[in-house]
């Protein structure tokens, strides 16, 4: 197939992807997992697809030039994220909807979609007498909610490899150790 750029799927974004070969390539990966990887075409530009079980599954019975959206979506699920994909055909994605949507989306416009909006704190009335020694609750808050936000944004740049948890703690805790 050659060398062509590795296509990621991002999430909650539907991308159009035309197969270049009837077949794809399929072996196993050192972890001993299986694998398929398919030479698509997308926005203009040739692509190499490792495909999940389940966009395999979808993409192995087309042929050379047939095209298909997918959408991998996005559902958080404790501390851990879920993905699951959606298929439809070009003729049930308008072209708006894909144009208004093709290329690379930024992290931290991702972050939103996958993270739930939590309401803001209610800020507690400290006392005249004493000196307030912590800052209010709501900025704790927001220092905690940025450090998740780049701690997932680190994590996605380097495809996966760290634990956003771990990082958000200790971008908090470098964040804020001045502050006590």
């Amino acid at each position: 197939m050659g060398r062509r750029p590795k296509l990621e799927l991002k999430p909650n974004q539907p991308t159009k992807l035309t197969l270049l070969f009837d077949d794809c390539i399929e072996g196993i990966n050192n972890y001993g997992r299986p694998y398929a990887l398919f030479a698509v075409e997308s926005e203009g530009q040739e692509w190499a697809l490792f495909a999940s079980t389940e966009v395999a599954e979808r993409l192995k019975p087309m042929k050379k030039g047939e095209t298909i959206i997918v959408t991998k979506k996005a559902k958080p699920a404790g501390n851990r994220v879920i993905f699951s994909y959606n298929f439809s055909s070009p003729q049930t994605v308008t072209t708006a909807q894909v144009n208004a949507s093709s290329g690379p989306v930024p992290i931290s416009e991702v972050i939103p979609q996958i993270v739930p909006e939590f309401p803001e704190p209610q800020i507690m009335q400290v006392s005249t007498e004493e000196p307030a020694s912590e800052p209010a609750p709501d900025k704790l808050f927001s220092i905690m909610r940025k450090s998740c936000i780049q701690a997932m944004e680190l994590n996605s740049e380097l495809n996966g490899m760290l634990n956003p948890e771990r990082i958000a703690i200790t971008l908090f805790i470098a964040k804020t150790k001045h502050m006590s």
